[in-house]
């Protein structure tokens, strides 16, 4: 066991018989710049999931800075603590949209991917496609996927194209749809924001009207029918 997994184990105790560490003693005794991070973003996520939690208790990530002095300007080390930020609050606080999460953190597109994985470690996202009555396709969606007409290579409608994050919804010769005709991208636990492609077009989906180029979000579960197709976005457990 390493000298932070010590720090770490100690601290766990002390949260789970209800005493608030001192961090500052936990972060004198801990000689690595990560391992301080880990530290500070472990005692944010007690903090979020204490059932006492209030304001004044559940710390964003801003409230190490001070407390981790120049390890807070390293990427990597701060991006831990922002990071636990995001993971806390989707699981137990107020589920921020990601958009405004990173806005607030100005964070760069590079930094986003890890806010997705968290995400899905509080609820994964899944699509269930029926046709004729049947569901005949179930799988775990991706942060963004996008819904369109079969292109030659492709297999006919219905179809997942994991590599390409694509679900197939409307044969080739469906010249009504577009190749890339409608986006689905998360932005919190149980929130998706569908997007209309086309520039010149509005797009019908059941009795909602996305305007060209616009988007609407909506809550989970959502279910739609596209084409011939019935579709449900559902949250499930990750």
């Amino acid at each position: 066991m390493t000298a932070t997994e010590v720090l770490l184990d100690r601290l766990d105790s002390l949260w789970k018989d209800g005493v608030a560490p001192n961090l500052g003693e936990f972060l004198a005794d801990c000689h690595d710049p990560v391992g301080c991070a880990e530290i500070c973003a472990a005692d944010l996520e007690w903090r979020w999931r204490s059932p006492e939690r209030s304001p004044d208790t559940a710390w964003p990530a801003i409230a190490y800075e001070a407390l981790l002095g120049d390890t807070w300007d390293l990427p990597a080390c701060r991006q831990l603590v922002i990071d636990a930020e995001w993971l806390a609050r989707s699981a137990w606080g107020d589920k921020p949209h990601i958009d405004h999460f990173i806005a607030h953190h100005q964070l760069s597109e590079s930094q986003c991917g890890s806010l997705w994985e968290k995400l899905d470690q509080v609820v994964l996202m899944k699509l269930i496609v029926g046709h004729n009555s049947k569901n005949v396709l179930e799988f775990t969606v991706p942060q963004e996927l996008t819904l369109g007409r079969q292109n030659l290579w492709e297999p006919p409608s219905p179809a997942w194209i994991p590599d390409a994050r694509r679900l197939v919804v409307a044969d080739i010769q469906q010249r009504n749809i577009s190749r890339k005709q409608l986006g689905i991208r998360r932005v919190r636990v149980e929130e998706i924001e569908l997007v209309n492609f086309s520039e010149r077009r509005a797009l019908k989906i059941d009795i909602y009207e996305i305007a060209p180029g616009g988007t609407m979000s909506v809550f989970l579960p959502f279910v739609f029918r596209f084409n011939s197709l019935t579709i449900s976005a559902i949250a499930a457990s990750a």
